[in-house]
């Protein structure tokens, strides 16, 4: 809630602004005076300042790119004149010379004649100090140099920077060889240049903004040798700790020269490298981009400025000119203003311009006269319209009161022939159901004596059938016993074989003994007797299956028996249940000799009703279109009656509206009387 009101106060505060520059002519023209002179003005000036910006910028980097490596080429070149010097120094004859003293002596004479050099030294080839600008170092050893070991494979070298023991300063040795008359080398003169006194004198001009931009020295091996910070002096870059994106610049040489940008604690800085080619050495300087636009940001000031007086002086012509435009158009609106109020008594405007102003007023002055006629016109018109419409009113009562008794009047005509067509409507439903009644009753009865036909003939085939099932009943009898019969002879005759395989199986059984006895005396003759006893065997074997197979047929003539008896007893029990149906067969068709002779009386009695019934149609279709007729007459009576009573319900409704008319007639005379009096003539 508390959001939604905040967002509604915002939106009228932004209403009430918006009203306040744009609502009124005058600020509208200020407001287009100030975009048509302020957007040209404003888009010019940062397309210029976007210009001279990377102009001044481009050419502050270019001024320092070219201080920077006229400082490295300053220094590459000091550095190569004392190279110069000392060659040209090892190519004299005292240097030259195989006596130390005259050696010694040059180089005294040369130390004192010039502040080049912090010193020179000459190492035989054995890389040990025969002379020297110190004289304390005679007898050194300085094979291990790497200096002096360039210096004897005939190679003109520059150390990196070191302590020097003579002086304790940071210094740079510059060494060359020496070479004897024969061109073999001799040895190595090397001068010592004092590196700090050569860094102040050359990168002075590199410090600017009281130290924000100042210059870096890196050797070859990546050693910080020159830095503001002079901890971190003698310090390789990865172990200084400066900045990520100053370390990657310093550790990644690209080209002779160039300037790279990086980020740190949220400011850019602008690092121009120049490398010095001859020493190895490489010079950064380093400063922050806000050293360089400077000179823009004073360009974008002066310009805001210009902008500036230019918004206040078209902002004071553009005041001036709509306060001449707004003026007149104001001295109209306040007319209007007065007239839509319905104040007339305006005096007419005195504008004489010849400008659509002008022309506007006059517009107006020849409304304003033109709106007092018509008002006077109107007032007069209203008068009399409020009387005619009181006379109206009057009239259409007295119409409305004589037309609503005649309404009335056939309104109770109406209802009366409307009972009468109700009535009429209603006997002759009653009669045309009473005709319908008798139709179908007609329609039922012969329906019905033709069922009853139907079935009176279908009982007399149904006893027909049932003639038939009693005689095939008593045929059906008749075989179940002789089946009786037959299967009683049956039984009689597989006792009889039963008997016989009793008899069987005792002549086997005789049959077995005598051939066991026959092997028995086969036995006892030995020899002679053997061909007996086969054949007693084989009678044995034969008496054996025969008592076998006697016994089967006693076991199957004991189960034929058994099968037999049920048979029996089944066909018994089928001649019992078939004389059981065919008395009830019987007593069925005696039944139905009754049922047919009743059918066929109500058939009688049902063409009677039919014959009946088919008069009474008649009769109630005669009432029925007598009854229809007198419907059809009322009907059209209480049609016309209805016709009648809704022309004067219609005509009691037109007077109606007579008198509404008349009634809002009189009340819009009313009102128009009023509103013209709302006009001060």
């Amino acid at each position: 809630m508390k959001s939604s009101g905040f967002i509604q106060k915002l939106k009228e505060g932004v209403r009430k602004v918006t009203d306040l520059f744009i609502g009124r002519l005058r600020n509208r023209i200020i407001v287009l005076f100030l975009m048509v002179a302020l957007i040209p003005l404003v888009a010019t000036s940062i397309y210029i300042v976007n210009e001279a910006s990377s102009a001044l910028i481009n050419k502050q980097k270019e001024s320092y790119e070219k201080l920077a490596i006229g400082t490295a080429d300053i220094v590459d070149e000091y550095i190569e004149q004392r190279m110069t010097e000392v060659k040209i120094l090892a190519a004299t004859t005292d240097i030259k010379s195989k006596d130390l003293v005259v050696k010694s002596k040059f180089l005294k004479n040369f130390a004192e004649n010039t502040d080049a050099f912090d010193g020179i030294t000459y190492t035989n080839s054995d890389g040990i100090v025969f002379a020297d600008t110190f004289g304390s170092n005679f007898g050194s050893d300085l094979s291990d140099r790497w200096y002096i070991k360039d210096g004897l494979e005939g190679k003109d070298s520059y150390s990196e920077v070191v302590i020097a023991k003579s002086t304790g300063k940071r210094s740079i040795i510059v060494a060359t060889p020496v070479k004897g008359e024969d061109n073999t080398i001799t040895g190595v003169l090397s001068g010592l240049i004092d590196f700090e006194e050569l860094m102040k004198k050359y990168t002075y001009d590199l410090y600017i903004d009281d130290g924000a931009g100042y210059p870096i020295v890196v050797d070859s091996k990546g050693v910080i040798q020159l830095h503001p910070n002079q901890e971190l002096i003698g310090k390789t870059v990865s172990e200084s700790g400066v900045s990520q994106g100053l370390a990657h610049i310093m550790q990644s040489k690209g080209t002779r020269s160039g300037d790279t940008t990086y980020q740190d604690g949220g400011n850019t800085f602008i690092v121009i490298h120049a490398s010095m080619e001859d020493s190895g050495y490489e010079l950064y300087l380093n400063l922050p981009q806000k050293a360089i636009t400077e000179e823009v940001d004073s360009v974008k000031k002066e310009i805001t400025i210009v902008v500036l007086i230019v918004m206040m002086v078209v902002s004071a012509i553009a005041y001036f000119v709509s306060r001449q435009i707004s003026r007149p158009i104001m001295e109209v609106a306040s007319v209007t203003k007065r007239i839509s109020t319905g104040d007339l008594t305006v005096s007419a405007l005195k504008i004489r311009t010849r400008d659509e102003v002008g022309q506007l007023s006059q517009s107006v002055n020849a409304m304003v006269e033109n709106l007092r006629g018509f008002i006077s016109k109107v007032q007069f018109t209203a008068e009399e319209v409020a009387t005619s419409a009181e006379e109206l009113y009057i009239n259409a009562e007295q119409a409305s009161k004589a037309t609503e008794q005649i309404a009335t009047t056939i309104e109770q005509m109406a209802e009366g022939t409307d009972q009468q067509l109700r009535d009429t409507e209603a006997s002759v439903s009653t009669i045309t159901e009473v005709a319908e009644d008798v139709l179908q009753v007609a329609a039922n009865a012969q329906q019905v004596t033709d069922s009853a036909m139907q079935t009176s003939r279908t009982a007399g085939e149904g006893n027909e059938e049932i003639l038939t099932v009693i005689a095939q009943m008593h045929a059906i009898q008749e075989t179940v016993t002789r089946i009786a019969d037959i299967i009683s002879n049956l039984g009689a005759r597989s006792i009889e074989i039963e008997d016989m395989a009793k008899v069987i199986s005792e002549m086997a059984a005789q049959t077995n003994l005598l051939s066991l006895n026959a092997a028995i005396e086969a036995a006892r003759a030995g020899e002679h007797g053997r061909g007996f006893a086969v054949v007693a065997d084989e009678i044995r074997k034969l008496a054996e299956h025969s008592a076998r197979s006697a016994g089967q047929i006693g076991q199957l003539v004991s189960a034929i028996q058994s099968e037999t008896h049920l048979a029996v007893e089944s066909m018994a029990q089928g001649t019992k249940e078939v004389g059981l149906g065919i008395e009830v067969v019987d007593h069925a068709g005696k039944s139905f000799e009754i049922i047919q002779q009743s059918i066929n009386q109500v058939a009688a009695q049902i063409q009677e009703v039919t014959a009946y019934s088919q008069q009474m149609q008649s009769s109630t279709e005669q009432a029925v279109a007598i009854v229809s007729q007198i419907s059809e007459v009322a009907k059209r009576s209480a049609d016309g009656t209805k016709d009648i009573s809704a022309a004067a319900q219609e005509q009691l409704a037109s007077i109606e509206e007579v008198n509404s008319f008349s009634g809002s007639l009189a009340t819009m005379a009313e009102d128009l009387r009023n509103i013209a009096k709302g006009f001060k003539l």
